[in-house]
């Protein structure tokens, strides 16, 4: 194999390998309580145990494993002038692989692996996913509240209002978008692969602004100011590319290290800001009296050794 194409089995597999060793002492560990209990309900859950498992695990892994199977569907043309540089080592025009540049676009090994691997996880992560989370959400919203359901699916709507417990949704597709613009934005050259970005920021801000899907008032404040920072650090290094600056609409010189310094400073106060917020919500007498009993009861059995 080449090199794309082991990278490409490792990002796959990596997720898979986790996910079948969490599947596994799940079931280790519903079989033991079956033969502690000898209850004929004690199997009820196992399914939604396992899911919940398996959602979380693909969650986790979403943005690898997003960017590594659109990569398989990557590709870059090269015209006269890149073909004939000594430097590419092309042997011809065209539309080549964006992970390996000596195959050509959908041909030879690239195809049957862009088809046979590439497209059904592509149905299965940017379609049943999200799919996923509006049903299982959607489709219960009466037991959200219950204490079994809220155990094994709670981390996907917990956060949010409960007229917006399908938002775990969302927050997956808006994902799918920045990875498909930052994957297959490469052909367009930097400045509009940041153009698009931009774009899609600047949406994403308006409709979580709108919508306010965040239960914790503070939470929503957060989301808003950490996408704003995000938006206004993207706007601002536009004008900081090649591209920009080589058609002649480049900023002054010195005034780029004045940007980069201004976004380091913007970026650093939301970091202070979120601390200090989490600083605010911890409550930390319980935490402070857990800690020194935990501590009294280490020492207590250490000394009683």
């Amino acid at each position: 194999y080449t090199i794309g194409i082991t990278k490409t089995l490792f990002y796959i597999i990596a997720p898979l390998v986790l996910l079948v060793i969490l599947l596994v002492g799940e079931f280790g560990v519903h079989l033991f309580h079956m033969r502690r209990r000898r209850s004929a309900t004690a199997g009820v859950s196992i399914v939604d145990r396992l899911l919940s498992n398996a959602i979380v695990v693909v969650y986790f892994f979403l943005p690898s494993l997003l960017r590594t199977t659109l990569s398989l569907f990557a590709c870059v043309k090269v015209d006269i002038a890149h073909a004939s540089s000594s430097n590419t080592g092309l042997a011809a025009i065209g539309s080549y692989w964006l992970l390996d540049m000596g195959q050509s676009c959908f041909a030879g090994y690239h195809k049957d692996w862009a088809l046979g691997l590439g497209f059904p996880l592509a149905v299965l992560i940017c379609l049943g996913l999200p799919a996923a989370t509006f049903i299982l959400t959607l489709q219960n919203k009466i037991t959200l509240r219950d204490p079994t359901f809220l155990r094994h699916y709670g981390f996907l709507y917990r956060n949010y209002r409960p007229a917006c417990s399908y938002w775990e949704g969302v927050v997956a597709l808006q994902t799918i978008a920045l990875v498909a613009i930052s994957v297959f934005g490469y052909s367009l050259g930097s400045y509009y692969q940041a153009l698009l970005q931009t774009l899609a920021l600047t949406l994403l801000w308006v409709v979580v602004a709108t919508v306010k899907p965040y239960a914790h008032p503070t939470a929503q404040k957060l989301m808003e100011a950490g996408m704003l920072c995000v938006l206004l650090t993207s706007f601002a290094s536009m004008s900081l590319l090649p591209a920009v600056q080589e058609q002649g609409a480049g900023i002054a010189p010195g005034l780029d290290l004045a940007i980069g310094i201004v976004l380091v400073l913007l970026n650093a106060c939301f970091v202070g800001c979120a601390c200090w917020q989490l600083w605010k919500l911890v409550q930390w007498r319980p935490l402070l009296t857990g800690i020194r009993t935990w501590c009294l009861r280490m020492f207590y059995m250490i000394a009683k050794r």
